[in-house]
């Protein structure tokens, strides 16, 4: 197995992942105590899967991140690992948009159609680039390149704009939909 050398001129790069790195577990452990009364006390449902793929992945892509631009140095699997789980956590990240949206969209099918081929598209085009990636040879690995970001942004920009159209289009609001609907934009 091959290393992939990293640049030495990137100590930017290195100081960013030490920003990010503290901030991130700082993060961590000022809000462990909320994570252990609410999310550590319930039952495994689908919003607590994803909300503990959210936690902990980009903290895992960071760590590892760090330890590579600490080294200057990638294993393949290491590459490998942090390209899956930057796939993971995109996926999970739309995943939890599209949950959301589903939710405000309760009494219009179109729209939960609409919301359910967005994802499926994205989920589609995202594990089908990365797939491109770990077949590439060993030899030709190298740190995700920015074409791997443009599904993601084009699909969040689609789901923020459906935030926004049921936010602000006039309709009947129950009590729990303007709760919802503030909910979401105060995030």
């Amino acid at each position: 197995m091959t290393d992939t050398q990293i640049p030495a001129a990137d100590a930017n790069a290195l100081y960013f992942a030490v920003a990010v790195l503290a901030m991130t577990v700082w993060e961590y452990l000022i809000m462990l105590d909320m994570e252990i009364d609410f999310f550590w006390s319930g039952p495994w449902t689908l919003s607590r899967i994803l909300f503990f793929l959210n936690r902990y992945i980009p903290l895992s892509v960071t760590g590892l991140v760090f330890h590579v631009l600490c080294v200057k140095t990638a294993s393949n699997s290491i590459i490998i690992s942090i390209a899956v789980l930057t796939g993971l956590g995109l996926t999970t990240t739309e995943v939890m948009h599209a949950v959301r949206l589903w939710h405000m969209f309760t009494s219009s099918t179109p729209i939960k159609c609409v919301i359910l081929s967005i994802s499926l598209v994205y989920n589609i085009v995202q594990w089908a680039l990365l797939a491109s990636y770990l077949r590439s040879p060993a030899s030709a690995l190298h740190f995700y390149s920015g074409k791997a970001w443009i599904p993601a942004l084009l699909i969040h920009f689609l789901l923020f704009l459906l935030t926004v159209v049921r936010a602000f289009v006039p309709r009947r609001r129950s009590a729990d939909g303007r709760w919802l609907r503030n909910r979401v934009l105060k995030e």
